[in-house]
């Protein structure tokens, strides 16, 4: 501070940040401890790992261990990187060195995902060739408290000595917030299974001219979720979509064209159309899905009630950019595309096109959709021209395609439209057959476990 002639004081003012910003970040950048692990997981993907293990003990306050075998951090890239909030390293950097990913995680939110899960944590790290590893222990309830200026806080660390062929890191969370329950086990096992797209599909007998599909999920990175020492194990999706009753394939073109193929041998049918309006705000992407009519005569080589179980627990329509999973999309009660709203109204069609009838997917980037932005939170896209035409040309070419399916089933498709041909009386008692079924199943409760 300085006087000028005339007495007037002045001087610089400088920011401070409040050490609880940084709880205050967490809370507000990942609010959902779901996705908070699915950042954890994200940042171990941008690190190039392979192998990625996320390990819950529930007893003794819960904690919570993600370990990778990623590159690691060196200390200077520690103090450069996890400790500088709203660093652009990952903007700068936008590809990963090794497989050349695309950096799913670009908001730097991976320490506040760790802080909003739990009290404690310890981050282990190390790079290949080195013979230390370096451990840093922050302390979130005790240290970063209202009053305490941030650049304060003291963050003790030591080296370790670990072999030179281990690379990778380690989050260690203890005293997670509150209680996790069987169902936010499942809703992580869940998050874990659709983190990559789940397709491709067997491969559909398709024109040359129908929309060709690239399935980006990486199969060099794997993620094991183990809960109170037992390993969760695979949930039979590959073999749920190899019984859909018809397989939809769409892409947007450069100019907005959206072209639609469905294709389901069962049933006979091999459509291909573009939609009548263009949509030039997305960008180009591909979109793909598996559609489903829970009837015994439409579900091949699967049992009718596990495929409806199934489609209870894994429909809807998800979104991957750059082969990674943008939250909520495909979430339970997710009904982004309108899909539930539009088969309750049947305002346009009678066929079954709910979220549990579509198990799809949505491949973007950020080069070619750069329109589609993230929210702040990282839960979902801003809502803007472009997130409008999406989730309209999406449902366009799902509601189409599933009144494809049953104009070639020879049903009723419209309310205005005229009847198909009366169904022979093997037909009828067969309908009623499965509509019995249906309603004893939705009715009784689910069977226990002896």
């Amino acid at each position: 501070m300085t006087m000028d002639p005339s007495g007037a004081e002045r001087g610089d003012l400088f920011f401070a940040v409040d050490a609880r910003h940084v709880q205050q970040l967490g809370q507000q950048l990942v609010g959902d401890r779901v996705t908070a692990v699915s950042e954890l997981i994200k940042n171990a993907y941008d690190a190039d790992a392979t192998r990625v293990v996320v390990e819950f003990e529930t007893a003794n306050g819960g904690s919570l261990t993600v370990t990778d075998d990623g590159s690691g951090m060196a200390l200077d890239d520690v103090v450069g990187r996890w400790m500088r909030i709203a660093t652009d390293d990952k903007e700068v950097h936008a590809t990963s060195p090794r497989f050349h990913r695309s950096r799913a995680g670009r908001k730097g939110i991976g320490r506040f995902a760790a802080q909003t899960l739990g009290r404690r944590l310890e981050l282990r790290t190390k790079v290949a060739n080195s013979t230390d590893a370096t451990v840093v222990v922050f302390d979130w309830d005790h240290d970063y408290a209202t009053g305490r200026e941030l650049g304060t806080v003291p963050n003790p660390w030591h080296t370790e000595i670990a072999p030179a062929d281990r690379h990778g890191t380690t989050l260690s969370i203890q005293g997670l917030y509150d209680g996790w329950t069987v169902d936010d086990f499942d809703r992580v096992a869940k998050a874990i299974r659709m983190l990559q797209p789940p397709f491709p599909l067997p491969a559909a007998a398709s024109p040359a001219s129908s929309p060709q599909v690239i399935a980006t999920a990486d199969s060099s990175f794997s993620v094991v979720l183990i809960v109170d020492g037992d390993r969760t194990t695979a949930d039979g999706v590959e073999d749920f979509l190899e019984a859909s009753t018809a397989q939809v394939l769409g892409d947007v073109s450069a100019d907005g064209t959206v072209s639609v193929y469905a294709s389901g041998p069962r049933i006979g049918l091999d459509r291909l159309e573009d939609l009548p309006t263009t949509y030039g705000a997305t960008g180009p992407l591909t979109f793909r899905a598996a559609y489903f009519v829970y009837r015994r005569d439409t579900i091949g080589g699967y049992g009718l009630r596990d495929a409806e179980q199934m489609g209870r627990r894994y429909g809807g329509v998800r979104v991957y950019r750059d082969g990674m999973r943008v939250l909520p999309y495909g979430e339970p009660d997710n009904d982004w595309l309108g899909l539930d709203l539009e088969y309750r109204s049947r305002s346009r069609t009678l066929v079954p096109i709910g979220n549990r009838n579509v198990f799809g997917q949505v491949l973007l980037s950020r080069e070619a959709n750069p329109e589609l932005e993230d929210r702040a939170s990282r839960e979902g896209f801003i809502e803007n021209v472009a997130y409008a035409q999406l989730r309209e040309l999406l449902r366009e070419a799902f509601v189409r395609s599933a009144i494809w399916v049953g104009e070639v089933r020879q049903r009723k498709t419209r309310a205005s439209a005229k009847a198909p041909p009366s169904p022979t009386r093997r037909d009828m008692l067969a309908e009623f057959s499965s509509s019995v079924e249906h309603i004893l199943r939705e009715a009784l409760p689910e069977p226990t476990a002896a």
